[in-house]
């Protein structure tokens, strides 16, 4: 199985090119994170959520994601709920400082499970898989429009020789 250098990945995530755009079309933002503590670049995703997205059928669904600190407040632990389709699903996120970085696990019910890397800008934050998987797709989680009580989600792919991200859900978060 092929691995793509982790600083490539972000070299290309940072510069927004060769095919590995933020979003189809879009450059990275400007990424001026030095007065931002790295160990607190996914605090705003802490709390209790209602989540809301339109399913494929466009039926509205409603589900909840509840985001703490746990581990002395270094990891934060996602407890995800979509009792409309029976999908749950819990992921461990941690910064470590050591090497100065973001990971995530994901597992859920359904036998999925990600490794991902986490991305800060000023204005999304993202975590990304590094390793293709079987068909050649990579993934990523991309936070956008953040406020202290609302922002967006998207799962978004990749598929083997395209040159952008394709959305394939898209959440929205309210703060309960």
């Amino acid at each position: 199985m092929y691995r793509i250098p982790l600083s490539l990945i972000c070299l290309l995530l940072w510069l927004g090119g060769g095919g590995f755009s933020l979003a189809a079309g879009q450059t990275a933002p400007a990424a001026d994170t030095s007065a931002l503590d790295p160990a607190a670049a996914f605090d705003f995703w802490v709390g209790d959520w209602e989540v809301i997205w339109y399913a494929p059928d466009s039926t509205l669904v409603r589900g909840s994601n509840r985001i703490e600190k746990i581990l002395d407040g270094r990891v934060l632990q996602e407890t995800f709920s979509d009792p409309t389709r029976q999908f749950y699903g819990r992921s461990l996120s941690v910064y470590q400082p050591r090497i100065g970085e973001w990971r995530q696990a994901w597992a859920d019910n359904q036998g999925g499970y990600y490794d991902f890397v986490g991305w800060v800008g000023e204005e999304r934050r993202i975590f990304f898989t590094t390793v293709p998987n079987a068909r050649g797709e990579l993934y990523r989680m991309v936070f956008g429009d953040i406020t202290a009580d609302a922002f967006t989600w998207d799962w978004q792919v990749m598929a083997a020789g395209a040159e952008g991200w394709v959305t394939l859900w898209r959440i929205d978060y309210r703060r309960r």
